[in-house]
């Protein structure tokens, strides 16, 4: 194969339980993607990046943060939890979020076709872990005849409308694979890159492999419970708690660790600039 080789709060019905590491099938190819998004949209002068993972088997794909694995994975383990919760603290007492061990964009997980014919995510608010599905459906594509060269691959353009966002991605027919990152699939070929019109969101393949791959795993590094939702919920609360005027009193009510200092919560003002990348949800 060609290209570059590069490793580098809610209502709930139910609750459901998860193992920490479940193998749901053997990959067949794996894609990492540079991830960027803006975190003001407005001014568009904070900009985060993330390494993100597309891990594909026959039936089934996963999509999943590195960074947000990798700071799982430290939490959990034996050996790491200790640095872990230091890091954790600090970051805490000292009001630098950004410095917390994990994602610094999106730290969802995300399971195409799994079930059969659903899309599942799991995601986190403050110490509560939730998981929702969704129909997996192929988003409306409008096919164009520009192309452009990604990894050394010939890409053709495709555009579509999706919950808010024009988009536009790249997918390579030389890879026969329908699949691409985030939510995006449909289309002859893998997605290599994938932009929403203003650049808020962009993903850019940069690299690739078909061996000594990790399978296609359903990830719950806590072994907590879910509290299972659907997505419009999900996106409201979360939407609630970013607007929140006192998130330190937040973050103290989930936590349990103290963030005054003897002094009295500053209300900060509404952080509303930054929006999902699903905007459906209002």
């Amino acid at each position: 194969m060609k290209g570059k080789l590069l490793f580098i709060f809610c209502n709930c019905v139910m609750i459901c339980f998860a193992q920490k590491q479940q193998p749901l099938e053997p990959a067949i190819l794996e894609v990492q993607y540079s991830f960027s998004m803006q975190l003001d949209t407005l001014t568009r002068n904070q900009q985060r990046e993330d390494l993100t993972i597309l891990r594909i088997g026959k039936r089934i794909s996963q999509f999943f943060n590195y960074n947000r694995f990798y700071g799982d994975s430290l939490a959990t383990d034996p050996e790491g939890k200790k640095l872990w919760g230091q890091l954790m603290v600090q970051a805490i007492r000292q009001r630098n979020y950004d410095s917390m061990p994990g994602s610094k964009t999106k730290g969802d997980y995300l399971y195409k076709n799994y079930p059969d014919g659903k899309v599942t995510t799991t995601d986190q608010l403050l110490v509560d872990f939730f998981r929702y599905e969704e129909d997996y459906v192929p988003q409306a594509w409008q096919m164009t005849d520009s192309v452009k060269q990604i990894l050394d691959y010939s890409c053709q353009k495709a555009e579509c409308y999706f919950r808010g966002r024009h988009w536009t991605v790249w997918f390579t027919p030389d890879i026969p694979i329908s699949e691409g990152p985030w939510k995006f699939n449909g289309l002859p070929g893998l997605i290599l890159e994938a932009y929403d019109a203003h650049k808020d969101y962009h993903y850019m393949a940069v690299g690739m492999r078909q061996t000594y791959l990790t399978p296609v795993t359903f990830y719950n590094f806590d072994e907590k419970k879910f509290i299972e939702t659907d997505r419009i919920t999900f996106l409201r609360s979360a939407r609630k708690l970013r607007e929140s005027n006192d998130p330190n009193r937040d973050m103290e009510a989930a936590t349990g660790i103290d963030l005054s200092d003897g002094k009295p919560s500053i209300p900060r003002e509404r952080k509303t600039n930054y929006e999902f990348i699903e905007r459906d949800y209002r």
